[in-house]
């Protein structure tokens, strides 16, 4: 289970880095299985997330490994 380091203000950007890191590498198998199958998902979701209509953390699903990624990703939009 990730730790949850993008809480904590004193966490070396390092850290957080390589939690996204570690997400991108866990969900990267699914999304180019999906976007082998579903060509048209990935021009839909791209255009989604470019226009705001999707936010980017939301594509990696409920993969253990983004939930840091995901809390520091998100803390950024408020």
């Amino acid at each position: 289970m990730a730790v949850n380091r993008a809480q904590s203000p004193k966490v070396p950007k390092e850290a957080v880095i390589a939690d996204v890191r570690a997400c991108a590498e866990a969900s990267l198998p699914g999304l180019a299985d999906r976007a082998m199958a579903e060509p048209l998902w990935v021009l839909a979701t791209a255009l989604n997330v470019w226009t705001g209509r999707t936010s980017p953390e939301s594509i990696f699903g409920n993969i253990p490994q983004c939930q840091s990624a995901r809390i520091c990703l998100e803390s950024r939009r408020a």
